[in-house]
């Protein structure tokens, strides 16, 4: 029997050998199944006597494309909702790392963090932990005021005289930063609130639209700022589906883009491509000029933009002309077509552009038509099907306790994404003991009792997982309340016949002199106050008129 195996195995070896050499580097590619492979290439052709023509030549033995071959590291990845955009990033991701790249990517639908276990990324949850667009980077405090009017003034499309207004809150938030702990949005509103008591008619109109328009990204402002040395010397996902707005999402985006680039101007020169910045739905920056910056200069610091978009008109020219790669996916939209079929034929010569504009209509799904500095010529590449991986614990314990929750909801939540018992307890006590992740043992609160989590606390843990529980219970009751929690104020505002009732929840960390500070301020707004008291805190209280003091057992009962 020994020897008819062998015998077996000697004959498949001969076989292979006697194979054709074209053959045999047929399958030790296919072997290679993660490779882009190149399928086919645009070729000139001129029969005796006839014009020039252009034609596709399909390849029977398709080869790896080679990303090491092109002049600069910038990339651009384009096609319709659907064609298969993300995977080819998720290819790309996968060749780069594998050639010692670091990545960071701002993924707007989360759409990477499956992966990011298979190409060791760490992801961050952008709703409670990412850039802090206030602090100053080198800068002075004019230029950095000036930077954020630039970035804020486009975003939120301001007038002249709301930009001005807007430039001199900012001046004196930082002329006056001992005021706050942390410069941040926060900050920002304080000053916008202390500007208005002043302020002249006009000078009030416009302080309300820049509250208004900052309270669409208010929420989502961050205080800390990740150490960026990390983020570069290692891989990351930044998950920004937590951020609602596009507002908020292009902000972010540009706060990391001039981050980045006040990081790589400190940097030494290196002719190595070693950090690569995805940028998903590229097109929600618009024409930033960070962005311009960064692809023309950061060829020469080693930092590459992998910028993805549906269409080309709206993405940053300097990308479009300056990425050494650019690839397109299935596109029908006709002045897409149209545009991008020229961009990469350069003309019409033979019917160079035709040629290429059928084969961008026709493209199946993970297939691209690329122009690249490193061939000769477009060709088309597949790219394989992407390993998402399995769901990743920790942003999935972020994500699901942002409002609190408790022990037992959490691990069948993570349960339900095939993330089971012991992962889930050990990413827990993980994130708990990393302070990433507050943890409360609540008592007698009656079916609320229990260990309750909670990862975007702004003030302790135990005060915002009670905020949170006092929030569900009144929901239970069928009472529409909303969180605030901020430092303008009330922790809930609920609406009860027809009147804002203003609840506070209290650990008892305040002093009495505070509690009656922050009840003189609450009763300008509000006729009626509830506050929740801890046990230690109940007797800072006095009943007064429209204050009703409940302890926690007493609210819950």
């Amino acid at each position: 029997m020994v020897k008819q195996i062998i015998v077996s195995v000697n004959s498949a070896m001969e076989c292979i050998y006697k194979l054709p050499l074209a053959l045999k580097k047929f399958i030790v590619f296919v072997k290679k199944s993660d490779n882009i492979r190149i399928i086919g290439e645009l070729r000139r052709h001129r029969a005796e006597g006839r014009e020039i023509t252009w034609h596709w030549k399909m390849h029977v033995i398709p080869q790896a494309l080679k990303l090491e071959r092109e002049v600069n590291p910038h990339i651009a990845i384009l096609g319709e909702s659907g064609s298969g955009k993300s995977n080819a990033c998720m290819a790309l991701l996968k060749h780069l790392t594998g050639r010692g790249a670091n990545f960071a990517v701002l993924d707007t639908a989360d759409e990477y963090i499956g992966i990011s276990k298979l190409l060791g990324a760490k992801v961050y949850n952008c709703a409670h932990s990412g850039i802090n667009i206030f602090e100053l980077d080198g800068m002075s405090h004019r230029e950095k005021a000036s930077d954020l009017v630039t970035m804020l003034t486009r975003h939120f499309k301001l007038g002249q005289y709301q930009a001005s207004v807007l430039n001199r809150c900012l001046r004196y938030m930082y002329d006056n930063n001992s005021m706050w702990p942390a410069l941040s949005m926060a900050s920002l509103m304080s000053v916008i609130a202390i500007f208005r008591k002043n302020a002249d008619a006009r000078e009030s109109a416009a302080l309300q639209t820049l509250r208004d328009r900052f309270n669409m990204i208010y929420s989502s402002s961050v205080s800390d700022s990740i150490d960026f040395c990390t983020v570069l010397s290692g891989n990351s996902v930044f998950a920004m589906s937590g951020l609602h707005t596009n507002e908020s999402q292009a902000i972010f985006m540009e706060g990391f883009l001039r981050k980045l680039y006040t990081t790589m101007l400190e940097s030494r020169k290196t002719p190595k491509n070693t950090f690569y910045v995805v940028i998903e739905e590229a097109q929600k920056i618009g024409e930033s000029e960070i962005l311009g910056r960064i692809v023309s200069e950061g060829r020469k610091y080693g930092i590459g933009i992998i910028a993805i978009a549906q269409g080309s008109k709206r993405l940053e020219r300097d990308v479009r002309v300056n990425s050494s790669v650019f690839m397109s996916l299935y596109q029908r939209e006709p002045e897409e077509l149209n545009y991008i079929s020229n961009f990469i034929a350069g003309g019409n010569e033979g019917h160079r552009f035709i040629e290429v504009k059928k084969a961008l209509r026709s493209l199946k799904k993970h297939h691209a038509v690329v122009l690249s500095h490193g061939l000769r010529e477009p060709v088309i590449v597949k790219f394989p099907i992407a390993d998402r991986g399995n769901d990743n614990a920790e942003y999935r314990i972020s994500e699901y306790a942002r409002n609190g929750i408790s022990r037992g909801a959490l691990l069948r939540k993570l349960y339900a994404h095939k993330i089971y018992y012991n992962e889930s307890s050990s990413a827990i006590d993980c994130m708990v003991h990393e302070g990433r992740l507050g943890s409360h043992l609540v008592e007698n609160c009656g079916d609320f009792d229990g260990t309750w989590y909670i990862s975007n606390h702004r003030n302790s843990a135990r005060h915002d997982i009670l905020v949170a529980l006092i929030s569900k219970r009144l929901t239970e009751k069928g009472v529409s309340n909303k969180i605030y929690n901020g430092p303008n104020g009330p922790d809930i505002i609920a609406r009860v016949n027809g009147e804002n009732v203003a609840y506070e929840y209290e650990t008892g960390s305040k002093s009495r002199a505070e509690v009656i500070t922050t009840l003189s301020r609450r009763k300008e707004t509000y006729r009626t106050i509830i506050v929740v008291a801890s046990p230690q805190a109940a007797n800072k209280y006095v009943q007064s008129e429209g204050v009703r003091l409940l302890t926690e057992s007493e609210f819950f009962s």
